[in-house]
């Protein structure tokens, strides 16, 4: 049984890992939510975060499209796959 405080404390956690925040910046964050006048600080490193998941988004769409042009809808024998033609390339 966790009270009301502890609760928002794993609510909090759970928030910022599903953004996909490192325990170190959690730890800061959670020091941060009593010591107000460094919200610069935590909005710097915000700012920071979404490039970088900006970097990913864009990385993950190279990777969708890449996996898109190897699927192959039609039959197909074995020697033809594209895909794996494309895979054994790499």
């Amino acid at each position: 049984d966790y009270d009301e405080a502890s609760l928002k404390q794993l609510k909090f956690i759970k928030t910022c890992r599903a953004l996909d925040f490192s325990l170190a910046e959690i730890k800061f964050f959670n020091e941060m939510k009593t010591q107000q006048s460094q919200h610069c600080e935590v909005d710097s490193m915000l700012a920071k975060h979404l490039v970088s998941v900006e970097e990913k988004i864009a990385e993950l769409t190279e990777i969708k499209h890449f996996l898109q042009s190897l699927i192959t809808e039609d039959d197909h024998q074995a020697a033809d796959c594209k895909a794996m033609a494309q895979l054994k390339a790499y």
